[in-house]
């Protein structure tokens, strides 16, 4: 048996030897082996943890006000990040809140009573507890994401459950700041504002009190159902083809549509089934589970525009001068990036020298050899220059409406450094943009309904909205020029909605046509594609399975996706997440640059 373990004997990672019953012991118990310097730091590690755990838990009682109160965070986990630990505090304050607010909401088949409820719960615990206002906000975050809207930008995108919530806590909690700041909770809030101008001030005024917050309630729920019930006050309805009508009212063109849809089926679930059917009476995928392939209805009224032609300079003065003042922390930074990936890039383009040349410079190496034997010819050298680097590489821009604001000013700031960087590093790039002429179908709406509103071929569904496709950039304009008119974009009104799959098939065949080795294509997007007219007439992941089908035919060109808080991971295979504005430029940069050199030899 000695002899036995003498032959496998071997040194751990501190160099003792061990024999082999010492390591089946260690791989059993690998505790073992800590030094106790190490099992002390792992028992403050321990130790520090369950701390926390047990203060967050400790909050339930004051919160609630309800002594023996508990609300035990099972699901927390020694890796988690302070932003982890806030979405727990918000969750037991939301439940704490439910407790301390507490009024029955029975009889509710639509549950927007208890949501109703939820947001006074949550308004009231935040005028006495403002501290936590920052940890309701990361939590809705994370819901929405979570239920895949997060990237909402018009209210027919954000169901009425969640909007309820966003808009009343926003109303009642007395906040300087929103849960979340998207235009689709505005809009929804404007919304009941038309719709429930009686009921409230009574739900405003009702607060303090259970009994009289209910039958507010009741109230608002009637008012809203009959204002969507009753012809009379219902506006006539505006052409859903005008230019911008859904980004200024949100009734426009869609209160018999998308909104009284969300309602008109929270207040009646028992009929909802029937209200879709009758909805959508032309929706192909009903009776198919097939893959729809989208067919533009028309594609005359689709453009593709120089975007220095959109915005003029007086605009576009006035957006470089905002970005300036606004963001020069971003701004340093970028330039910092922008720097360090120019001289990575241009590190792999150096020149290098061929030796044993029959023509070219003498190689001074071969003196002595030129004088013995002069009649040898391969004593030259010639210089060239690497072409690890031929690589064509395409920005494209996501232009939706969800853009506007903060995100489309850092991604115009993120973009001009990175330009600035394949500019220096001499790799031909182009910068592009993509949405649709309008937000409602515009012009091939129009010309659908002019026809008759045909129905498409078996298998497929029309694309009822105009393409507007902005050319930044293109591979033969030197970088100067289109720099200065890149913060043009961040002009509300060239943002509308987003197509991805048409669009990226353009941006693909624009790639394909330069000459290169290799062709890269970055496609910086914060959400899934969205047509609202086009989705009224189809099944709503149409447009998603679009996508994944014009991703999977790229083939040459490499693809990947830098998702501004969404998962772009769920259609593009290499991609990654940004979550905060400030890993915006950290997290390009680091993509750009890990594509380029990916495939190149070391």
């Amino acid at each position: 048996m000695e002899q036995i373990r003498t032959k496998i004997q071997k040194r751990d990672f501190r160099g003792k030897v061990r024999h082999g019953a010492e390591w089946l012991q260690l791989w059993a118990n690998p505790d073992d082996d800590l030094s106790a310097l190490e099992r002390a730091r792992q028992r403050q590690s321990r130790n520090g943890f369950e701390q926390q755990r047990q203060s967050i838990e400790k909050l339930a009682v004051p919160l609630s006000g309800v002594e023996g109160f508990k609300h035990t965070l099972s699901e927390a986990q020694e890796n988690w990040n302070p932003v982890e630990w806030s979405i727990a505090r918000g969750r037991l304050a939301r439940a704490a809140f439910d407790r301390r607010f507490h009024y029955p909401a029975a009889g509710d088949p639509s549950g927007l009573l208890a949501r109703l409820a939820q947001a006074r719960a949550t308004a009231l615990g935040l005028r006495r507890f403002p501290g936590l206002f920052e940890d309701f906000q990361r939590l809705s975050l994370r819901e929405l994401e979570e239920a895949g809207c997060a990237h909402a930008f018009l209210a027919a995108q954000l169901p009425l459950e969640r909007a309820i919530l966003l808009v009343f806590v926003d109303r009642w909690s007395a906040q300087t700041q929103a849960l979340w700041d998207s235009g689709a909770v505005d809009m929804w809030a404007a919304w009941f504002a038309r719709k429930c101008p009686r009921s409230l001030p009574l739900l405003d005024q009702s607060l303090e009190d259970p009994q009289a917050f209910r039958a507010a309630c009741l109230a608002f729920l009637d008012e809203l159902a009959a204002s969507l019930s009753n012809p009379s006050r219902h506006p006539a309805a505006p052409d859903p083809g005008e230019e911008g009508q859904q980004d200024s009212d949100p009734e426009d063109g869609s209160d018999d549509t998308a909104l009284a849809q969300f309602v008109r089926e929270a207040l009646t679930p028992e009929n909802s089934a029937e209200n879709a059917a009758e909805d959508s009476p032309s929706d192909p995928a009903a009776a198919s589970q097939t893959p729809l392939r989208l067919v533009p209805f028309s594609t005359d009224y689709d453009q593709t525009l120089p975007l220095a032609t959109l915005v003029s300079e007086e605009s576009l003065e006035k957006q470089r001068t905002r970005l300036h003042a606004k963001y020069g922390a971003q701004r340093t930074e970028a330039r910092r990036l922008s720097r360090a990936l120019a001289m990575t890039l241009r590190s792999r383009r150096q020149s290098d020298w061929q030796f044993d040349q029959e023509e070219g410079l003498i190689d001074a190496s071969r003196l002595a050899q030129i004088v013995a034997a002069p009649h040898r010819k391969r004593t030259f050298k010639q210089e060239f220059q690497s072409q690890d680097l031929d690589a064509a590489v395409t920005l494209l821009l996501d232009c939706s409406g969800s853009m506007r604001g903060k995100w489309m000013d850092l991604t115009v700031l993120a973009t001009q450094a990175l330009g600035d960087a394949l500019s220096l590093a001499g790799v031909p790039f182009e910068v592009l943009g993509y949405t649709t002429g309008s937000t409602n179908g515009g012009q091939s709406f129009k010309a659908w309904k002019a026809a008759g509103a045909p129905k498409p071929e078996a298998g497929s569904a029309w694309r009822l909205n105009d393409l507007r496709h902005y050319v930044v950039k293109d591979f033969a304009q030197p970088w100067r020029r289109p720099r200065l008119s890149l913060p043009g974009l961040c002009d509300p009104s060239l943002l509308r909605e987003n197509i991805d799959h048409e669009s990226l098939a353009w941006a693909l065949q624009r790639l394909r046509s330069y000459p290169a080795t290799r062709r890269v294509m970055i496609v910086l997007t914060d959400g899934a594609p969205s047509c609202s007219t086009t989705e009224r007439y189809l099944s709503g992941t149409a447009l998603h399975q679009a996508l994944r089908t014009e991703i999977s035919r790229a083939g040459d060109v490499e693809i990947c996706a830098l998702g501004l808080r969404h998962r772009a991971e769920d259609f593009f295979r290499n991609s990654s997440t940004v979550s905060s504005e400030n890993d915006l430029n950290r997290s390009l940069f680091e993509l750009v640059s890990t594509q380029i050199l990916s495939n190149l030899q070391p």
